[in-house]
Protein backbone atom coordinates (compact mmCIF):
# COMPACT_ATOMS: atom_id res chain seq x y z
CA UNK A 1 0.00 0.00 0.00
CA UNK A 2 1.53 3.35 -0.96
CA UNK A 3 2.37 5.70 1.87
CA UNK A 4 1.75 8.73 -0.31
CA UNK A 5 0.60 9.41 -3.83
CA UNK A 6 4.23 9.89 -4.86
CA UNK A 7 5.65 6.52 -3.67
CA UNK A 8 5.18 4.78 -7.06
CA UNK A 9 6.00 7.86 -9.14
CA UNK A 10 9.29 8.40 -7.34
CA UNK A 11 10.15 4.71 -7.21
CA UNK A 12 9.23 2.97 -10.51
CA UNK A 13 11.05 -0.20 -9.39
CA UNK A 14 8.63 -0.63 -6.49
CA UNK A 15 5.69 -0.20 -8.86
CA UNK A 16 7.12 -2.82 -11.23
CA UNK A 17 7.59 -5.28 -8.32
CA UNK A 18 4.01 -4.73 -7.15
CA UNK A 19 2.65 -5.29 -10.65
CA UNK A 20 4.67 -8.49 -11.10
CA UNK A 21 3.54 -9.80 -7.69
CA UNK A 22 -0.09 -9.11 -8.62
CA UNK A 23 0.33 -10.71 -12.07
CA UNK A 24 1.84 -13.89 -10.66
CA UNK A 25 -0.79 -14.16 -7.95
CA UNK A 26 -3.66 -13.83 -10.40
CA UNK A 27 -2.30 -15.50 -13.54
CA UNK A 28 -3.70 -18.94 -12.63
CA UNK A 29 -7.12 -17.49 -11.92
CA UNK A 30 -7.12 -15.63 -15.24
CA UNK A 31 -6.08 -18.75 -17.16
CA UNK A 32 -8.88 -20.77 -15.54
CA UNK A 33 -11.39 -18.07 -16.44
CA UNK A 34 -10.20 -17.94 -20.07
CA UNK A 35 -10.49 -21.73 -20.40
CA UNK A 36 -14.06 -21.59 -19.15
CA UNK A 37 -14.92 -18.82 -21.57
CA UNK A 38 -13.35 -20.57 -24.56
CA UNK A 39 -15.89 -21.40 -27.24
CA UNK A 40 -16.22 -25.08 -27.96
CA UNK A 41 -15.59 -26.33 -31.49
CA UNK A 42 -17.66 -29.47 -30.99
CA UNK A 43 -21.28 -29.99 -31.96
CA UNK A 44 -21.55 -26.63 -33.71
CA UNK A 45 -23.55 -25.43 -36.70
CA UNK A 46 -21.13 -25.78 -39.60
CA UNK A 47 -23.52 -24.62 -42.29
CA UNK A 48 -27.16 -24.32 -43.26
CA UNK A 49 -29.40 -24.10 -46.28
CA UNK A 50 -32.44 -21.96 -45.60
CA UNK A 51 -35.51 -22.51 -47.78
CA UNK A 52 -33.86 -25.15 -49.94
CA UNK A 53 -35.95 -26.03 -52.98
CA UNK A 54 -37.35 -29.57 -52.62
CA UNK A 55 -38.92 -29.42 -56.08
CA UNK A 56 -35.67 -29.50 -58.10
CA UNK A 57 -33.00 -32.14 -58.67
CA UNK A 58 -30.07 -29.82 -59.31
CA UNK A 59 -27.28 -29.12 -56.80
CA UNK A 60 -28.06 -26.63 -54.05
CA UNK A 61 -24.91 -25.37 -52.28
CA UNK A 62 -24.56 -25.31 -48.51
CA UNK A 63 -21.62 -23.09 -47.45
CA UNK A 64 -19.55 -24.54 -44.61
CA UNK A 65 -17.75 -22.20 -42.21
CA UNK A 66 -14.80 -24.52 -41.57
CA UNK A 67 -11.98 -25.88 -43.70
CA UNK A 68 -11.64 -29.12 -41.72
CA UNK A 69 -14.52 -30.76 -39.86
CA UNK A 70 -16.36 -33.92 -38.85
CA UNK A 71 -20.06 -34.15 -39.69
CA UNK A 72 -21.95 -35.52 -36.68
CA UNK A 73 -25.53 -34.80 -37.70
CA UNK A 74 -27.56 -33.38 -40.58
CA UNK A 75 -31.07 -32.16 -39.79
CA UNK A 76 -33.90 -31.23 -42.16
CA UNK A 77 -36.82 -29.14 -40.90
CA UNK A 78 -39.27 -26.35 -41.63
CA UNK A 79 -40.88 -27.98 -44.67
CA UNK A 80 -43.34 -25.64 -46.36
CA UNK A 81 -45.59 -28.59 -47.29
CA UNK A 82 -45.69 -32.29 -46.48
CA UNK A 83 -42.70 -33.77 -48.35
CA UNK A 84 -44.37 -36.98 -49.51
CA UNK A 85 -42.26 -37.69 -52.60
CA UNK A 86 -38.94 -35.79 -52.22
CA UNK A 87 -35.92 -38.14 -52.11
CA UNK A 88 -32.21 -37.33 -52.25
CA UNK A 89 -28.91 -36.83 -50.50
CA UNK A 90 -26.23 -34.48 -49.29
CA UNK A 91 -22.86 -34.57 -51.06
CA UNK A 92 -19.33 -33.26 -50.59
CA UNK A 93 -19.00 -32.41 -54.29
CA UNK A 94 -21.27 -31.24 -57.09
CA UNK A 95 -23.15 -33.62 -59.41
CA UNK A 96 -24.09 -36.08 -56.66
CA UNK A 97 -20.48 -37.03 -55.91
CA UNK A 98 -19.31 -38.48 -52.56
CA UNK A 99 -22.49 -38.77 -50.48
CA UNK A 100 -22.72 -37.90 -46.79
CA UNK A 101 -26.43 -38.77 -46.97
CA UNK A 102 -27.49 -41.40 -49.53
CA UNK A 103 -29.54 -40.54 -52.60
CA UNK A 104 -32.29 -42.78 -51.17
CA UNK A 105 -32.99 -40.52 -48.17
CA UNK A 106 -36.73 -39.86 -47.89
CA UNK A 107 -38.17 -36.72 -46.30
CA UNK A 108 -41.74 -37.97 -45.77
CA UNK A 109 -41.48 -37.45 -41.99
CA UNK A 110 -41.52 -33.71 -42.70
CA UNK A 111 -45.28 -33.27 -42.74
CA UNK A 112 -45.36 -29.73 -41.27
CA UNK A 113 -42.97 -26.83 -40.58
CA UNK A 114 -42.70 -27.91 -36.93
CA UNK A 115 -41.33 -31.38 -37.79
CA UNK A 116 -37.64 -32.25 -38.09
CA UNK A 117 -35.74 -35.24 -39.46
CA UNK A 118 -32.24 -36.47 -38.60
CA UNK A 119 -30.88 -37.62 -41.95
CA UNK A 120 -29.11 -40.99 -42.14
CA UNK A 121 -25.36 -40.47 -42.56
CA UNK A 122 -23.29 -42.74 -44.81
CA UNK A 123 -20.24 -44.63 -43.61
CA UNK A 124 -18.06 -41.85 -45.07
CA UNK A 125 -19.47 -39.39 -42.55
CA UNK A 126 -18.58 -41.78 -39.73
CA UNK A 127 -14.91 -42.14 -40.66
CA UNK A 128 -13.66 -39.17 -42.68
CA UNK A 129 -12.57 -35.65 -41.85
CA UNK A 130 -14.24 -33.43 -44.45
CA UNK A 131 -12.45 -30.48 -46.06
CA UNK A 132 -15.04 -29.37 -48.64
CA UNK A 133 -15.99 -25.69 -48.24
CA UNK A 134 -19.38 -26.43 -49.78
CA UNK A 135 -21.76 -29.37 -49.40
CA UNK A 136 -24.70 -29.94 -51.74
CA UNK A 137 -28.33 -30.92 -51.29
CA UNK A 138 -29.22 -32.75 -54.48
CA UNK A 139 -32.50 -34.60 -54.82
CA UNK A 140 -32.97 -37.64 -57.05
CA UNK A 141 -36.77 -37.23 -56.94
CA UNK A 142 -38.36 -33.78 -56.68
CA UNK A 143 -41.50 -33.19 -54.63
CA UNK A 144 -43.65 -32.46 -57.68
CA UNK A 145 -45.00 -29.19 -56.26
CA UNK A 146 -43.45 -26.03 -54.85
CA UNK A 147 -41.76 -27.00 -51.57
CA UNK A 148 -39.00 -25.62 -49.39
CA UNK A 149 -37.17 -26.77 -46.27
CA UNK A 150 -34.09 -26.05 -44.20
CA UNK A 151 -30.96 -28.19 -43.86
CA UNK A 152 -28.55 -27.88 -40.90
CA UNK A 153 -25.04 -29.38 -40.92
CA UNK A 154 -23.80 -29.99 -37.36
CA UNK A 155 -20.41 -31.28 -36.32
CA UNK A 156 -16.94 -30.66 -34.94
CA UNK A 157 -14.79 -27.84 -36.29
CA UNK A 158 -11.14 -28.97 -36.46
CA UNK A 159 -9.53 -25.73 -37.63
Amino acid sequence: MPRSSCDYCCNPGELARKIETYRQAHLGILCDMLEQLQVSNTNVLLGKLTAGNFNITTDQPISINSSSYIVRRIVASNASISLTTAVGGIYTAASKTTPLVANTQVYSALTAPTKFLDLTLTALAGTDVITANTLYLSLTTAQGAAATGDIYIIGDRLD
